[in-house]
């Protein structure tokens, strides 16, 4: 407009152009789960949703996205390979065998908007705890062979096995048998349960074994047979008032393991597999064999018979000869089914 005077209060016009210029928003992401995120010990499940659908940002749809994942705390061991997070917000978590504890992860997304003019491609890093709970491994043992243990008298405590004809009689004794003589008799077998396993390196926990009467009479035993914490050795005493002369007496027993671990979330503090075994008392005619290295006199044979009813603490008059082949001879005696192996001696 026209000042005073005829001046000019306006400039001339001009034009402008104003570009802006794009700058690139962070992404975003927020966990679709509280921390921490319990799982069970040797959980088989490897995906789990994490994160709600991620946002590269305002109007930036196109752009892709990337998390990455590290264990920031705790215990990376407790992974058998990196965690690892989709697109999508789907984690990846394989647990490692037996293993339990705490990890944290720290997660961040990428896009590929830049960080041209002070963009942003790169999220804030927000954590989430592990929780691996223990799960009770159930424990483990392994049986000693199946075998016949012969027991004599003396010695009145100890035990020796022979392993001569133990194959042949395996389908009639498919566990662990002890025979004896007579009441009154003490047996330690040192490698009765063997093996013995919490059932993982990773769970430090005290074992104890159970032993359950499945047939015959627990008066038998002066002392019931228990199963040694530490050694798997089984130890039993026979009560004295079942004798030779007392008739034949037998039990049936079962034994399990037990941990401490307990059994909360599933877990299992008994052992799958069982030892069973047996134990006879019995005077019943049995046969046995005498092992010489060469064929043995008439006088031999006498003073061989003598000794083995002095050991066996039977009357000599039950001690009797059947002629074998092949220069054995078989002896057929009052006593339980007992095997002596002897030499020429």
């Amino acid at each position: 407009r026209a000042g005073r005077r005829g001046g000019d209060d306006r400039s001339v016009e001009k034009e402008f152009l104003f570009t802006v210029e794009y700058v690139n928003n962070a992404p975003t992401f927020t966990f679709a789960v509280a921390s921490p995120i319990e799982i069970l010990e040797d959980d088989s499940s490897t995906h789990r949703t994490l994160t709600n659908t991620p946002s590269a940002g305002p109007d930036e749809s196109g752009q892709s996205l990337s998390f990455a994942v590290e264990v920031s705390g705790g215990d990376a061991s407790l992974f058998t390979a990196p965690p690892y997070l989709f697109p999508n917000g789907t984690l990846s978590l394989t647990v490692s065998p037996d293993r339990y504890g705490e990890a944290t992860l720290s997660v961040t997304l990428s896009d590929d908007g830049g960080t041209l003019r002070g963009g942003v491609n790169r999220s804030a890093a927000q954590t989430v705890d592990i929780h691996i709970l223990p799960v009770n491994d159930a424990p483990t043992f392994a049986a000693g062979d199946p075998q016949i243990v012969w027991e004599g008298v003396p010695p009145a405590s100890g035990f020796t096995s022979y392993p001569d004809d133990r194959a042949s009689r395996a389908p009639y004794y498919p566990t662990r048998t002890y025979m004896l003589l007579r009441g009154g008799t003490s047996i330690v077998d040192p490698t009765f349960a063997l093996n013995l396993s919490t059932g993982s390196q990773f769970e430090d926990q005290s074992l104890s074994f159970t032993v359950s009467l499945l047939s015959g009479d627990a008066a038998m035993f002066e002392a019931y047979p228990t199963v040694d914490n530490a050694t798997g050795a089984l130890n039993f005493s026979t009560s004295a008032s079942f004798t030779a002369g007392g008739g034949a007496m037998q039990a049936s027993l079962m034994v399990r393991m037990i941990d401490s671990g307990g059994s909360e979330r599933g877990g299992s503090d008994t052992s799958a597999s069982s030892a069973n075994f047996t134990v006879d008392i019995s005077p019943a005619q049995v046969e046995f064999d005498i092992v010489l290295a060469s064929e043995p006199t008439s006088e031999a044979l006498e003073a061989l018979r003598l000794k083995i009813a002095s050991e066996l603490g039977v009357d000599p008059s039950a001690v009797l000869f059947v002629q074998l082949g092949g220069g054995r001879r078989r002896l057929r005696a009052v006593a339980l089914r007992f095997v002596i192996k002897a030499s020429t001696e």
